[in-house]
C-alpha cells in the first residue's frame, strides 16, 4: 500500500509542534511495517527530500485549488492508494481547506483530527466539510470523540479512534548525566521538576509558575523546574513575558530553561526529574505528546482535571490531579508527591502501564488495518 500524509510542517521545520512529530513518528513506524510512505508537506521544512527510505514532497507557497490539483496529479504518478490529511485547522488556509474535497473524489482519503474545530465558526463550518468528505476519520484524542458524540453522532460510523503515542520515548543511550548537568546548569544536589511541551497561551506556564512560588514560599522546598521545550516558545516576546513573571514570583533563580534540544538530551532530563508538572489550562488531554512523554518515562504526573471523561486517565493511579484546578492544589499534590516515595513508585508503574497501551508500533497497525479497510470499500 502507497500511502500520502499530508502535514505542513514536517520536520525539520522551523515551527515544529506536537502533530509534526507525530507525523514524523506514525510516518516511520508504518513504513517499519512495509508500508510505503510519502510526505505531502509546505514552505516551512527544510529537509533535503528524504526522510530515511520516506519520501517528502515540498509544495511551496498559499495551498488553494491549483495546489491540490496538482498534488492529486503527482500523487497519481507516484501510484499512491489513499491520502491522509493530519488536521488541526490553524495548520491550514481557508482556500486548501476548502478544496480538499477535490482530493476525495481522486484517492480513498482520511482525516487525522487533532483538534475538530475552534477559533472561529468559519472553522467549524471547514471542520464539517472535512469529517462529510473524508471516506474515514481518525481521532487521535478523546475530545474528538466527545465532540462527535455530543453533535454530530452520524459521523461516528466511520470513525476510527487511534489516539497518538509519545512525541519523545525513552533512550537508554544518555550518556554522562555529569556532562548533561553541567550542559544545561542542572543541580542534580535538589530535586528536579520538569515541564515539557511548547509553550503558547493555554499550556498553563502562568499556573506552572505560581504552584512553583508556593512550593518554594509556602511549603520551603528546594528544587530546580526545568522548562523543556522549544517552537513557538522561542518567540522572543512571550519568552520575555514567561521570564518577567518568574521574577515577579521571585523563582527565577529556580527555573532553567532549555529551548528546543535533541531528543535523547529531553529523554535524559526527564530520567533525572523527580516529577513532571503539567498544568494545562485546558485540562489534562490524550492529546497532549508531553503528557504521553512523560508517562512512556514512568515519571509521576501533576497535572490538572480533564474537561471531559478520558476513561484510561485514573487520577491517583497513573498521574494525579486536583479537585480544583488552582496552584494552591497543585502544589499541595506535588508536595505530597515528593515526600512520598510509595506514592511516586505507584504512579511511575500507573504510568508505564497506561504508555504500553499507546505503543507506536500498535498505533501503526490500528492506522493501516483502518486504510486497508476503507480501500477494500472502494
Amino acid at each position: 500500500m502507497r500511502i500520502a500524509i499530508f502535514c505542513p510542517n514536517y520536520p525539520p521545520a522551523s515551527q515544529e509542534g506536537g502533530i509534526s512529530h507525530y507525523t514524523q513518528r506514525l510516518a516511520h513506524n508504518i513504513q517499519d511495517i512495509g508500508q510505503r510512505v510519502f510526505i505531502v508537506t509546505g514552505d516551512d521544512y527544510s529537509g533535503n527530500g528524504t526522510d530515511g527510505d520516506i519520501r517528502v514532497m515540498q509544495y511551496p507557497g498559499n495551498w488553494g485549488r491549483q495546489t491540490i490539483r496538482k498534488m492529486a496529479s503527482e500523487l497519481k504518478s507516484h501510484g499512491i492508494d489513499l491520502v491522509n490529511l493530519q488536521y488541526s485547522p490553524p495548520m491550514y488556509p481557508l482556500s486548501f481547506k476548502m478544496a480538499w474535497p477535490y482530493m476525495t473524489k481522486q484517492f480513498t482519503s482520511s482525516v487525522s483530527f487533532h483538534t475538530l474545530w475552534g477559533g472561529s465558526k468559519l472553522n467549524y463550518l471547514t471542520g464539517v466539510t472535512l469529517l462529510r468528505s473524508a471516506h474515514a476519520v481518525i481521532a487521535t484524542n478523546s475530545e474528538i470523540t466527545y465532540l462527535l458524540r455530543r453533535y454530530l453522532p452520524f459521523f461516528l460510523r466511520k470513525t476510527y479512534f487511534i489516539p497518538i503515542g509519545a512525541n519523545i520515548e525513552p533512550r537508554e543511550d544518555h550518556g554522562s548525566m555529569d556532562s548533561l548537568a553541567a550542559k544545561y546548569g542542572l543541580d542534580l544536589k535538589i530535586p528536579i521538576l520538569a515541564f515539557f511541551g511548547m509553550m503558547y497561551y493555554g499550556k498553563g506556564m502562568k499556573l506552572l509558575f505560581e504552584t512553583a512560588r508556593h512550593l518554594r514560599q509556602r511549603h520551603n522546598i528546594d528544587f530546580q523546574l526545568v522548562i523543556i521545550g522549544g517552537g513557538i516558545s522561542d518567540d522572543p516576546v512571550y519568552h520575555q513575558e514567561l521570564e518577567r513573571l518568574a521574577l515577579k514570583l521571585e523563582i527565577k533563580d529556580r527555573v532553567l530553561w532549555t529551548g528546543q534540544i535533541p531528543a535523547p538530551e529531553v529523554s535524559a532530563i526527564l530520567s533525572l526529574s523527580v516529577l513532571v508538572l503539567l498544568p494545562f489550562a485546558s485540562g489534562a488531554s490524550d492529546r497532549r505528546g508531553s503528557l504521553l512523554a512523560a508517562l512512556a518515562h514512568g515519571k509521576p504526573i501533576v497535572t490538572t482535571r480533564p474537561l471531559i471523561p478520558i476513561p484510561l486517565f485514573r487520577n491517583g493511579a497513573n498521574m494525579l490531579w486536583p479537585g480544583t484546578n488552582t496552584s494552591e492544589a497543585l502544589a499541595e499534590l506535588t508536595l505530597e508527591v515528593l515526600q512520598n516515595n510509595r506514592l511516586r513508585q505507584e504512579l511511575s508503574r500507573g504510568a508505564l502501564d497506561l504508555a504500553n497501551r499507546s505503543a507506536w508500533p500498535l498505533i501503526a497497525r490500528e492506522t493501516v488495518a483502518c486504510f486497508r479497510k476503507e480501500l477494500k470499500k472502494a
